[in-house]
């Protein structure tokens, strides 16, 4: 079979689609909303694909969805990634290696193949996640907390009374509005979760990744922004099934 050459990975997220394009030595990168329109329009403007690789934290039917999109406008090879029990030196901790969201897996994927050592992999998005990997490539567990923006969404509907408009820009110094007291208590549950786990269990390297990732840093000052950790975990995932060599 000869080497696939033009490929579309997409990132299915909760609020979002991301998209990267590869072929040859092109790159490029870019975000659309969650309908059919927006997907159409993307792959129409790349004209002849040859595999598109999906990860999707969205539910089966929307899934399908896509899928049949995607069919309907192009003739590439699709294929769903999931999460594995073991991948090149790295290894899933979980019993059910399948039931750890393929998004997460995919991130510690992109993380091991460029810290190769003991880090620590934060995904910032609507959900935080923050793992853990040894020395030896071993997925030593982690922990998922609500990002800051879906704190904020929970406290303005669950609650009777902490009521506030607008939304400050991401701070942790201590506030003197209900709007600011929640801007600032929402970012510093994952600021301070970062700063603990990272203080605690003393990685080599602490890699960020998510929509949140640049602020985090700003607001915690630890770790180095890797914005397409999901990309690159997605892009091996892929050769380790088709012929992408020449991509």
């Amino acid at each position: 079979m000869s080497a696939m050459q033009a490929v579309l990975l997409l990132d299915i997220g909760n609020t979002g689609i991301k998209w990267q394009y590869r072929m040859l030595q092109e790159q490029r990168s870019g975000r659309v909303e969650r309908h059919a329109e927006a997907i159409q329009r993307l792959v129409d403007g790349f004209g002849q694909l040859d595999a598109v690789l999906l990860s999707s934290v969205s539910d089966d039917d929307f899934n399908q969805q896509v899928a049949d999109w995607l069919q309907s406008v192009s003739s590439a090879t699709l294929l769903w990634a999931e999460s594995e029990a073991s991948a090149r030196g790295l290894s899933n901790s979980y019993e059910q290696p399948t039931t750890m969201g393929v998004d997460r897996w995919l991130a510690l994927r992109g993380a091991w193949s460029i810290a190769q050592t003991s880090c620590c992999v934060v995904d910032a998005g609507t959900a935080v996640t923050i793992d853990l990997v040894s020395e030896t490539g071993r997925h030593m567990g982690g922990f998922i907390l609500p990002g800051p923006h879906l704190t904020q969404a929970a406290l303005r509907r669950d609650t009777a009374r902490i009521r506030f408009d607008a939304i400050q820009e991401a701070m942790i110094e201590a506030g003197s509005s209900t709007a600011a007291c929640v801007t600032a208590g929402s970012w510093l549950q994952v600021v301070g979760a970062v700063q603990w786990v990272t203080t605690r269990f003393q990685p080599e390297r602490v890699l960020l990744t998510g929509g949140d990732a640049p602020a985090l840093i700003d607001l915690g000052g630890i770790g180095e922004h890797q914005p397409d950790l999901l990309f690159c975990g997605l892009w091996q995932w892929g050769q380790d099934r088709l012929d992408l060599s020449a991509c």
